[in-house]
């Protein structure tokens, strides 16, 4: 059921986009009355927030055979590791749904948790490293990990996630 509502959440949104022709132009004030209309409602005001150095604008949205709110997040995407790791994004394909959607490939994803630096990301991050551990590009992740100086934080978070393992291409 989850899933389902996930889905459904993702799917209003991006035929909202789509129909309405909005781009991710950093322009709050026009997208925040687009979202508004559809039915998306700021979590707070101003819907921005800043976490590590990526801000997100923060909506909420009830799907209709809900009595809850599924939050929505939109990241400005300010950062050149930000702009790279769009340019990486994956397609991804939905049961019953024949749109394709982009996401960000998990090492990015992974990259992104690590310098959000709180402690949920930490553990959503080694989360995302044991559901994908065979499928994940260990050289890209440490090479971008690198990049954004959170080299040190794969490794612990690696060790948490695994503690009596070293990371592939690690030396023992």
């Amino acid at each position: 059921m989850v899933a389902r509502l996930l889905l459904s959440t993702l799917r209003h949104v991006s035929e909202l986009l789509n129909r309405e022709g909005i781009l991710w132009d950093r322009n709050i004030d026009a997208m925040l009355v687009a979202f508004q209309d559809a039915g998306l409602r700021p979590k707070r005001y101003p819907p921005t927030i800043t976490v590590g150095n990526q801000r997100f604008a923060q909506f909420l949205y009830q799907p209709g055979e809900t009595d809850f709110d599924i939050q929505v997040d939109f990241l400005f995407a300010e950062q050149p590791f930000q702009q790279e790791a769009l340019a990486r994004r994956v397609t991804t394909a939905f049961p019953d749904w024949e749109t394709n959607a982009f996401v960000l490939a998990c090492e990015d994803l992974i990259v992104f948790k690590l310098v959000a630096g709180r402690i949920i990301d930490l553990a959503d991050a080694a989360a995302l490293l044991r559901a994908n551990r065979n499928t994940l590009d260990f050289s890209a992740l440490k090479s971008e990990s690198t990049k954004v100086n959170v080299g040190a934080e794969l490794k612990q978070v690696w060790k948490e996630a695994f503690p009596d393992e070293t990371m592939p291409g690690e030396a023992v």
